[in-house]
């Protein structure tokens, strides 16, 4: 690893193979992508190495381009990867795409209960990076939000028959000595509340699939891991594995429920704070309940296929109970909300 490593480093002017370059970790703890803090003369920078087979080259291409675009156009908390000796945003090396990025700033905020000042400037950021994405060529185009239509179509799916499929293969597995007992109890319980809280959120879903709203790029993955503060002024936004076209909806659902859960009250001044920088239309608004509430109706599910089906092995099970935990609770929460009754089986 240490060669590889050593051998892209090389390619950049900014840094060479006697570069300090110390491991971080994953840029997500549950894929096999990795990262480097890499200290060199011209200052310190992100080395990431991609998981194998990602990203495509035009996916690779698009992120390049757009990163570029917002950091050009004053976004600091932004980074976009730099050039190679050879003017190229990466390196290709046994098959993995490498990118190095100027070193942002700042710490996560994992307290259990964050500062509302904090809530406030992170929501304005994500405004301001929303405003500058849908200057991005060729602007937002108005269509349904994709993340609803997909969530319409995958939990039409489960209710069908694939939630079906997973309890099998959690019965299936449950004696294996590779799955602990907290594991299988805590995707039982997933499961339950699903269907308990499936067909609710389905009828939801499916009266938004026609809604109008407009499309841009979005982080689709900013969450309390992925904003880092120097005191209570935004730092950084990072990992943009997940960008994508989707309505901006999706990113304040997922940025407020990590970091609110359940507190509505919070949720709207965190809200109104996003709107002190980008006004959201009244689509937009109407689709960000729906982002989370379909969110913690499906994240568990995530989970279980991942797990029993997929045959993913994860490095570190107490994170990943971890993650099962919080949205378990959430879960429980929607549950409880729910009109009684609506049950499928």
């Amino acid at each position: 690893m240490d060669q590889e490593r050593n051998a892209v480093l090389s390619e950049y002017a900014e840094a060479d193979a006697g570069c300090a370059a110390t491991v971080v970790g994953s840029t997500n703890a549950f894929s096999d992508a990795r990262l480097w803090r890499v200290e060199t003369p011209a200052g310190t920078f992100a080395l990431r190495r991609w998981p194998a087979g990602q990203p495509t080259a035009p996916r690779r291409a698009f992120l390049h381009r757009f990163l570029r675009f917002v950091r050009d156009r004053g976004l600091d908390y932004i980074a976009a990867p730099i050039r190679t000796r050879h003017g190229a945003t990466f390196v290709e090396r046994s098959g993995r795409t490498w990118e190095m990025a100027p070193w942002l700033p700042g710490v996560a905020d994992h307290s259990p209960s964050i500062r509302p000042e904090k809530v406030a400037a992170a929501m304005e950021a994500l405004a301001r990076f929303h405003r500058m994405s849908a200057l991005f060529p060729p602007g937002p185009t108005p269509q349904p939000a994709p993340g609803i239509v997909d969530r319409d179509s995958l939990t039409r799916l489960l209710i069908q028959g694939e939630a079906e499929t997973l309890k099998a293969a959690i019965d299936r597995l449950s004696a294996s000595p590779r799955h602990p007992a907290s594991i299988i109890s805590k995707s039982h319980d997933i499961m339950d509340l699903f269907s308990k809280c499936a067909p609710q959120i389905a009828g939801e879903l499916a009266r938004q699939t026609h809604t109008i709203v407009p499309i841009l790029p979005c982080l689709r993955d900013v969450w309390r891991e992925h904003v880092l503060f120097e005191g209570d002024k935004v730092a950084g936004m990072i990992d943009y594995g997940a960008l994508r076209t989707d309505s901006v909806a999706a990113d304040i659902a997922r940025l407020l429920g990590s970091y609110l859960g359940d507190s509505r009250p919070a949720w709207e001044e965190g809200i109104a704070a996003y709107q002190r920088a980008r006004k959201l239309s009244d689509a937009e608004r109407s689709l960000i309940e729906l982002y989370d509430r379909s969110a913690v109706l499906l994240s568990g599910t995530y989970w279980v296929r991942w797990i029993f089906v997929d045959g993913i092995e994860f490095p570190d099970l107490s994170r990943v109970e971890l993650r099962m935990d919080e949205w378990l609770g959430r879960l429980r929460h929607l549950a409880q909300s729910l009109p009684t009754g609506l049950h499928f089986s």
